[in-house]
């Protein structure tokens, strides 16, 4: 089987009509859940074997994702694998990658914040794998805090407070330093003002190529 967001392609003894509406059941091991998903037959290829392009009705009622998110979840996991390997080549390393829903607490590993401030507001996936360090895009690819999906994608500034720890310290150490009569003072790095790092300045924003089912 093919699948797309969009769509899929079958092949089966059984070919049914153009325009029928069909009920599939969509299984990966590389996704926790099964894509539960409505679709019409938009062409049918017969033969012994025949082949049966489907596009999909999009998310059903009560259904835990619709066909792109589940998508995007398989092919993040794919991604995630190669690039845990370093292996991103055409066609995933042309896929952007965006910043998805930062944790409630703040980031701590030096490889991750360097990842979450390289990729600002979107970063081609093979540019971003060979300047990170290795494995840190899969963990964070697996945990959602970077995400394909161009509309689930959230403004660098959301993960300021994620970050904002670190960032507050280093102030208050370079103001300290600045300043010696603050030698021996308690630093108190939530009363120094934020600043943006350097990582997260602004990247053209571009759409993730969308597959369809195809014959």
């Amino acid at each position: 089987m093919d699948v797309g967001p969009r769509g899929c392609r079958i092949v089966t003894s059984r070919a049914p009509v153009v325009g029928a509406l069909l009920r599939l059941g969509i299984a990966s091991e590389r996704v926790p859940d099964p894509l539960e998903v409505s679709g019409q037959v938009a062409w049918v290829l017969k033969g012994p074997k025949a082949r049966v392009g489907i596009s999909f009705l999009g998310r059903g009622i009560g259904e835990r994702a619709g066909p792109v998110e589940w998508f995007f979840g398989l092919v993040g996991a794919e991604i995630a694998e190669a690039a845990g390997r370093g292996e991103v080549g055409p066609p995933l390393g042309g896929l952007m990658v965006y910043l998805g829903a930062p944790p409630p607490s703040e980031v701590h590993a030096p490889e991750e914040r360097e990842v979450i401030g390289r990729v600002g507001e979107g970063i081609r996936l093979a540019e971003l794998v060979a300047r990170s360090a290795s494995g840190a895009v899969e963990a964070l690819m697996r945990r959602g805090w970077l995400t394909l999906a161009r509309a689930n994608a959230v403004p660098p500034e959301r993960w300021l407070p994620a970050l904002a720890g670190r960032c507050n310290r280093a102030a208050a150490r370079q103001r300290a330093a600045a300043d010696p009569t603050m030698s021996g003072a308690i630093l108190h790095p939530i009363e120094v003002p934020i600043e943006v790092e350097s990582g997260l300045e602004s990247a053209p924003a571009e759409h993730a190529p969308a597959g369809q089912a195809s014959p």
